[in-house]
């Protein structure tokens, strides 16, 4: 028996579990009449027998449930503003062979920390699955984020899952209120599967008397003289953000009309924008460059933290998840027991 009041204290050993052999039980919580327990060897056959993950191998699906739990947001992985980790489960146990399974050419992988490339995709298919589902009704022609996946256009698979998250990205940017809960870019989500994947061989080590430290300069994050820092998305994005951000708010105060190489904006082969205050402006933005500023203010790096998320939650998702599979064996008759 552990005692940790920790969520994540028995998704480290999910995948060891059946290497230690023996049977693993948690104290969450041991108050006056308030006991709380978790069996993890019956939370794995918990995922065993769960008829919605018969899409994957029961040998990985400790470690994709793992890797599900560290990439949706834990020590040293951020969270997603406004998704919730019990938000992730059910969209991922909706739509598992979809995200995870592997079984086609385009949507190879399993959502593994363990492959790095090719899981890194399947995470991609989970994120965009997420904010599909938040923003249904934005794709009602759609009745899953699969046939939405089944339109997309490319010449390889990394171009297929580009294009389809970036239609959920155009989709659902004008729905948002605030810049930090729209869909992350492709770029940013790989730094954030590296940090992920960083997590996963740390907690892989936990049954080893020697421990061996990953790099972190190779996993998402950077070292600048001596102080460790987070890449948080690509430099090219990153610029796009500074640049829109001065075009909405620095700009010129020119009174003559911006006709002149005196206007700094024009100086630097700019259109004037809204952080300007010039009169009688004509540097006016065509429609081409509208469109421009449009796509670069839509790149974002929000692989922020969120206060709000409660992981404790999945230790009630979890729960459900039990006694859906305790009633379903009750009533096939089953010698399963589940209690």
């Amino acid at each position: 028996m552990i005692y940790s009041p920790d969520t994540d204290t028995y998704h480290v050993g999910l995948p060891l579990v059946r290497q230690i052999g023996k049977r693993i039980v948690i104290l969450q919580r041991a108050e006056p009449g308030n006991w709380q327990c978790l069996d993890v060897n019956e939370l794995l056959s918990c995922f065993d027998k769960d008829p919605d993950l018969s899409s994957l191998s029961i040998n990985l699906r400790p470690h994709i449930i793992q890797s599900l739990f560290i990439s949706t947001g834990c020590d040293y992985v951020s969270f997603f503003v406004g998704l919730g980790k019990v938000s992730f489960l059910k969209v991922f146990f909706q739509y598992s062979e979809f995200i995870s399974s592997g079984n086609s050419a385009r949507t190879c992988g399993s959502l593994s920390c363990a492959e790095k490339d090719t899981g890194f995709l399947a995470f991609v298919r989970l994120v965009g699955s997420a904010y599909f589902q938040k923003h249904r009704s934005a794709f009602l022609k759609f009745s899953s984020p699969a046939e939405l996946f089944r339109e997309a256009q490319g010449e390889n698979n990394l171009q297929y899952h580009e294009n389809w998250l970036q239609t959920i990205r155009g989709a659902t940017f004008e729905r948002i209120e605030f810049e930090d809960n729209s869909l992350p870019s492709f770029q940013s989500l790989w730094f954030h599967w590296l940090r992920s994947s960083w997590v996963y061989l740390t907690w892989a080590q936990a049954l080893e008397q020697d421990f061996s430290s990953v790099l972190l300069d190779r996993y998402g994050w950077e070292i600048d003289n001596g102080d460790v820092k987070i890449i948080w998305d690509s430099k090219q994005n990153i610029e796009k953000v500074q640049k829109t951000v001065e075009f909405l708010t620095k700009g010129c105060r020119c009174k003559s009309g911006c006709s002149s190489k005196r206007c700094k904006c024009l100086k630097k082969g700019q259109v004037c924008g809204p952080g300007c205050r010039c009169l009688d402006c004509s540097n006016l933005i065509n429609t081409d460059q509208h469109q421009e500023i449009q796509d670069d203010s839509e790149t974002d790096f929000s692989d922020t933290s969120s206060d709000d998320q409660d992981v404790n939650l999945t230790d009630e998702f979890y729960i459900g998840r039990l006694s859906e599979l305790e009633d379903s064996s009750d009533s096939e008759s089953s010698d399963v027991d589940l209690t």
